[in-house]
């Protein structure tokens, strides 16, 4: 499947959907990710300080914590010191992921989703929410799904990027 034979096979799933099921077409962006590998729990506080999500969760290893559960500015600084084991947050285009590696390192993955500024043929989709892994509290996770030519002339699913937490299904 081409570049250019990626949208309208999107168009065609969606027009294939059961009524009242709704599919959002996929949208050209530009993708960028960067992993690095970051030692010491105040280096990892640090970087999160940093960033500054607006929202977000964060696991350690007796307590899950969402942006949801706390108003404090910042949200995250309730569980600042104690072992935190993976977390995922957002600020604008950008989505920070943090995984505990063991041996006190972690794996900070930054991803970036820009709409695509040129007319020509773009090499990443974004298809919003793919995932809804869960609901809390009325509220939905929100994630977005990038897909990305495949050297076979199809496409792979590259990352799946947190996107926040909303009120309604993210595909409605």
């Amino acid at each position: 499947m081409s570049d250019q034979s990626f949208l309208p096979a999107m168009q065609a799933l969606a027009d294939a959907r059961p009524m009242g099921l709704k599919l959002k077409l996929p949208e050209a962006v530009q993708f960028e990710v960067e992993a690095r590998v970051v030692t010491g729990a105040e280096a990892v506080w640090e970087i999160l300080e940093d960033f500054s999500p607006q929202a977000g969760w964060v696991q350690g290893t007796s307590t899950t914590l969402t942006s949801l559960e706390h108003d404090s500015t910042p949200w995250w600084s309730a569980v600042a010191g104690k072992p935190v084991l993976q977390g995922e947050f957002v600020r604008d285009v950008q989505s920070l992921h943090l995984r505990y590696l063991g041996s006190q390192d972690w794996c900070l993955t930054s991803y970036s989703c820009r709409p695509e500024q040129s007319s020509g043929v773009s090499s990443h989709w974004m298809t919003p929410a793919c995932s809804l892994l869960a609901a809390y509290r009325d509220q939905t996770v929100h994630y977005n799904r990038i897909w990305e030519a495949g050297s076979d002339g199809g496409w792979r699913s590259v990352a799946g990027i947190f996107r926040g937490f909303g009120r309604t299904k993210p595909t409605e």
